[in-house]
């Protein structure tokens, strides 16, 4: 009985001991209320299973052709995509940020907002800048002259393969 976990706790430190000791007895309450749930809330969060919604994946395309992210490692995969819908967000936001939306429901002064918006926030990224360091990101040569357009797809989830129900473009550019 000396070697177990509670008796070396209780040697150990009275305090820790006696948080554990109210936390089993907590614990033991709510398990019988079938209240468990409240002391672990992430507890369930992998085993059930829910029917997947219809949901909207951003590409950008050169030239009418849409350039390909997924053969690249995960990590970047990922920067490239999450990178691509955060912008199609931001351009269909009206080119403004959550700071921005933020600060104006926050602050009155024009004055304040703006030099807060200034020191915080990167400014407006014109979709021909963002579109060219994105292309070379992605292992392209941009070129003057070419065009580019973000476009949102939204798919369907059907039970054995997804399906693309509508797509438009978010915006334009031709790069210089």
């Amino acid at each position: 009985m000396q070697h177990t976990f509670l008796a070396r706790l209780f040697r150990h430190s009275k305090i820790s001991f006696a948080f554990v000791i109210v936390f089993i007895i907590a614990y033991a309450f709510f398990f019988t209320k079938q209240m468990d749930m409240v002391l672990f809330s992430y507890n369930g969060m992998f085993a059930s299973v829910g029917k997947p919604k219809n949901t909207y994946v951003y590409g950008v395309k050169l030239d009418d052709k849409l350039l390909e992210t997924t053969t690249f490692l995960w990590w970047k995969k990922d920067f490239l995509e999450s990178g691509i819908s955060a912008y199609a967000r931001y351009i269909k936001a009206g080119e403004n940020t959550y700071l921005d939306n933020y600060l104006n429901q926050k602050i009155e002064s024009p004055k304040h907002r703006r030099a807060l918006l200034e020191a915080l926030t990167p400014g407006k990224i014109a979709p021909e800048v963002w579109a060219k360091q994105q292309i070379i990101f992605l292992g392209r040569k941009p070129k003057a002259g070419q065009t580019v357009e973000i476009v949102q797809y939204q798919l369907k989830f059907l039970p054995r393969h997804v399906v693309t129900i509508d797509s438009f473009n978010i915006c334009k550019a031709i790069l210089r």
